[in-house]
């Protein structure tokens, strides 16, 4: 069993109130099963921290104090004055308040005291103002955490907040406690696989020695791979917290293909272990790999990749491989060559998953929209077959109407992220800063295609940035690309020196790089030969063209819609678009 010892805590948290209230708001979100994606915009709410969550027929919200001078009169004082805006201010729709404190204090009052007019403090007041309004409050003390954080569900917490220790911190480092917290809430949609429901699939591919899970655009395959992940990781926590013994159990090991720049896959695996200072050698430790986005492998590093899983496969330490794919690929040919793989396929989504996720995400206001709009906008609802799609429509919901296409999710979605980032103002760009924004993600896609590759280099980065707003410093650069990466990109550390960014998801690279092509394309329309696009119909079809078309029609620009026509012609295909 673990110690929480607050010593720890201090020693490695520098802004103490911050990670303290950080720490609480998973450990809250968890306990309810909700995902922090779901109150992201709610933090810091008068009187609790977020809005109160509705669970079953009850309102539950929290409040939270970090105590450096352990004086619990202060504490008290400091809670009094945050629920009495609290209560004032959810009126009716507050139930109970869990109350988090790094203090041993003893906050509960007898009969006696509450009944004595003369006792007067604010622990007494808190009870007395509770109590009159049927408010129950939870308090999660100082002698509680050790019991919660020495839940297996709850150790990933506790390390990133208290532990020193780097054994078992490799597993974390695959997926970040947001995730995490999010695969284990209500939010979390199981999706169907083969036809049968994913918890079914799951086990047969964890006992298959190589799986391959396909699945279109946004059809989730990061998340299916992350949740298997999490739930395997957890039974080697459980194992370990037991008898700390590291071979009982196989370790699952996480690998995104798109960070293995050279395709020197099983160095990748070495030196993540290395970063860890995690010594596998002859020790009987079993593996599960999961090795997430085998298409986003550029052609000429595939043969050391397949090359690799072959090696690792054929390990008697190695107890499965589940690798995860767009169903269209080119790179499945040659795997198939020299590997024959138990196929998984995330079948499409239909209207009632639609419906159960609006359901799941329990936010009113956004399910009655739905509620309302859905029956004009059927032939949207047709067309979204994926959950990434899901997710774009939940989130532009107050927006769409029976015009919006997935293409207007996806632009409808990164312009909300661009003029709703908080710091945009403090970014040295001329005005409009959302349009330089859009420019440089346009001109950052092109470059990808051009080099056949989804990772980017911050060098190369800079030098985009760079070579459109030439007067910038060196602070200001870098400030740029840090909101870039907030907003859009994931970033992985290579080498000690030098970091890479991808999307966060593809369909952001593939929206960006449709702006750009669609204003060099009519007057080079060799462009798409040029950047090795041809054999890429999913883009052309239904992202580039799809949405030219539309524009064209409703703008009655029949020049360009017979160009486009023709171009569609010529691809053998007639697309249907509705306006």
């Amino acid at each position: 069993m673990i110690t929480v010892n607050w010593d720890k805590f201090n020693i490695k948290n520098a802004d103490k109130e911050d990670a303290f209230e950080r720490m609480c708001r998973h450990l809250f979100m968890r306990k309810f099963q909700i995902s922090g994606y779901d109150f992201a915009a709610n933090y810091n709410q008068a009187g609790l921290e977020t809005e109160p969550i509705n669970s079953g027929d009850k309102f539950y919200g929290f409040q939270c104090k970090y105590s450096t001078s352990h004086n619990s009169t202060s504490f008290y004082n400091q809670v009094y004055k945050s629920l009495i805006i609290a209560f004032n201010l959810y009126n009716g729709r507050l139930n109970e308040i869990y109350i988090y404190s790094n203090l041993d204090i003893q906050p509960e009052c007898t009969d006696e005291e509450l009944a004595n007019s003369s006792s007067n403090t604010s622990r007494v007041k808190i009870q007395r103002k509770s109590k009159e309004l049927n408010i129950t409050l939870r308090w999660i003390k100082e002698e509680n955490f050790s019991e919660i954080l020495n839940e297996v569900g709850n150790l990933d917490i506790y390390r990133l907040y208290f532990s020193a220790q780097n054994e078992i911190a490799f597993i974390d480092s695959s997926i970040s406690v947001e995730e995490r917290t999010f695969l284990k809430s209500n939010s979390f949609l199981e999706l169907p696989i083969n036809g049968d429901e994913q918890s079914k699939s799951q086990k047969e591919i964890l006992n298959n020695k190589l799986s391959i899970l396909l699945g279109y655009a946004g059809t989730g395959k990061t998340e299916i791979m992350k949740k298997m992940y999490l739930d395997c990781s957890e039974k080697f926590l459980e194992n370990y917290s037991k008898s700390a013994n590291l071979t009982g159990v196989a370790l699952p090991v996480f690998i995104r293909i798109r960070e293995c720049v050279v395709g020197d896959l099983e160095s990748l695996i070495r030196h993540r272990q290395q970063d860890y200072n995690i010594a596998f050698g002859d020790n009987g430790q079993k593996f599960i790999y999961f090795f997430d986005g085998l298409d986003e492998v550029n052609i000429n590093d595939f043969d050391k990749i397949v090359s690799s899983i072959k090696n690792i496969k054929n390990r008697a330490t190695t107890t499965s491989i589940i690798v995860s794919s767009r169903l269209n690929s080119p790179n499945l040919t040659y795997l198939y060559r020299e590997m024959r793989p138990e196929k998984y396929k995330i079948n499409a989504l239909d209207q009632r998953t639609i419906d159960q996720y609006f359901t799941l995400k329990g936010v009113e206001t956004k399910k009655e929209k739905y509620e309302t709009i859905k029956s004009y906008i059927q032939k949207l609802l047709m067309e979204i077959e994926d959950i990434f799609s899901v997710k774009l429509l939940w989130n532009t919901i107050e927006i769409v109407d029976e015009s919006t296409t997935k293409i207007d999710l996806i632009s409808q979605t990164s312009d909300q992220l661009i003029h709703n980032y908080s710091k945009l103002s403090t970014l040295n760009l001329p005005e409009v800063k959302t349009m330089c924004i859009e420019e440089i993600l346009q001109n950052v896609s092109l470059s990808l295609q051009k080099h056949r590759s989804l990772n980017i280099s911050i060098d190369d980065l800079q030098n985009i940035i760079n070579s459109t707003y030439m007067s910038l410093t060196y602070i200001e650069t870098d400030l740029i690309i840090t909101a870039l990466s907030e907003m859009f990109f994931d970033v992985a550390d290579i080498e000690s020196s030098q970091n890479i960014y991808t999307y966060k998801h593809r369909r952001y690279h593939e929206y960006f790089l449709y702006k750009k092509l669609k204003g060099i394309f009519y007057n080079d329309p060799f462009i798409f030969r040029e950047l090795g696009l041809l054999p890429d119909k999913d883009f052309i079809l239904n992202i580039f063209l799809l949405q030219e078309l539309k524009e064209s029609i409703q703008n009655r620009d029949i020049l360009k819609n017979l160009a486009l026509r023709f171009f569609e012609g010529v691809l053998g295909r007639r697309l249907l678009v509705w306006i």
